[in-house]
């Protein structure tokens, strides 16, 4: 299958609701030819009032098109299970531009239709014969019992390049349940077999939900070894996120660890949130040697800092004062 990326300005996976009479497609090209393969944009103007414009760009290699010919005149095709497309134009150096048609098998449309995927629109039976998603493709698929395996992520299976190995991969690290809107976004976030391998390694328990997540947030295997080096070594994925999401390094965590080495996951996050430095704590321990971490997040929380608790010590005159009166203090506005 072809590795392409459908650029959709106005939709990317035209309405399958209704019945869609055969028809032929008509819209134009340009391409850049480079050694043994070929550039090519598609252009569909989908509606004449609005301007609005289907886009599909992809790389092929010559020897998929027939009687293809670098001419001023050039007319050559490119014939797939799901229909062929005709090109009509020419090519000047390594540039060329024109139109096509496209024209969608009525034995490819029933067969989708047997395999459960009904009333595919033409424009959709296009998008697949660009992508090469033959009988084999589709068959394999619908083997592996793929839940929510609808029309529009069939077409979104074949923009996004998932081959069966790719899902087979994922069902033999012990996600053969994920559905296909999870498939896809393991795809477009790029989670690969290694990376699921790494982090299954590192936690008892992971859902696919939650390695969604970590690409997402660009949670890298080392960095959760880093956390786990440093006494984390029970974190949660949950956890994990959240340190990362509030810039929680190891940097940070060893500055804090080295104040206060019992503390937990849940209040380091905090500390986090609350922009709470090594060098606050410092400051507050000058006073306070033993204050526990629920108060330092309290006197950062009600912006109690050095200068605050020199004001209160004043106020006081050399009677004993505690953190827990310091926040009383502020909270009452003294």
């Amino acid at each position: 299958m072809k590795t392409l990326k459908i650029i959709l300005i106005l939709l990317l996976v035209f309405n399958t609701s209704n019945i869609v009479q055969a028809e032929e497609i008509e819209g134009n090209w340009v391409a850049k030819v480079k050694e043994n393969k070929i550039r090519l944009k598609l252009t569909i103007f989908t509606d004449e009032d609005s301007w609005g414009e289907w886009n599909s760009s992809g790389t092929f290699e010559k020897k998929h098109f027939s009687n293809l010919t670098l001419s001023k005149e050039s007319r050559f095709e490119l014939k797939r299970d799901a229909g062929a497309i005709l090109f009509n134009g020419q090519f000047k150096g390594d540039k060329g531009y024109g139109d096509f048609t496209f024209n969608p098998d009525e034995s490819f449309k029933k067969f989708l239709s047997n395999k459960g995927f009904e009333k595919v629109s033409d424009r959709n039976i296009l998008a697949l014969a660009l992508h090469d998603a033959n009988k084999k493709y589709v068959t394999a698929l619908v083997s592996l019992r793929v839940s929510d395996l609808s029309n529009s992520k069939l077409i979104s299976f074949a923009v996004h390049d998932i081959s069966i190995g790719y899902i087979r991969d994922i069902h033999n690290l012990g996600y053969k349940d994920i559905s296909a809107s999870k498939i896809i976004s393991f795809k477009v976030h790029d989670i690969e077999k290694n990376y699921i391998k790494g982090l299954k390694k590192l936690f008892s328990e992971i859902s696919t939900s939650k390695i969604i997540s970590f690409a997402v947030h660009d949670i890298t295997i080392e960095y959760v070894k880093d956390i786990q080096k440093l006494g984390y070594k029970d974190i949660s994925p949950s956890k994990v996120i959240s340190f990362k999401v509030h810039d929680i390094d190891k940097k940070y965590i060893k500055e804090i660890k080295s104040l206060f080495p019992d503390i937990s996951e849940s209040k380091t996050i905090s500390f986090a949130v609350h922009n709470i430095s090594a060098k606050y704590v410092k400051a507050i321990q000058k006073t306070f040697p033993d204050i526990s971490t629920s108060k330092i997040i309290s006197f950062k929380v009600h912006d109690i800092d050095k200068g605050y608790i020199t004001y209160v010590k004043g106020l006081v005159k050399g009677k004993e004062l505690s953190a827990s009166k310091v926040i009383t203090f502020k909270v009452q506005g003294i």
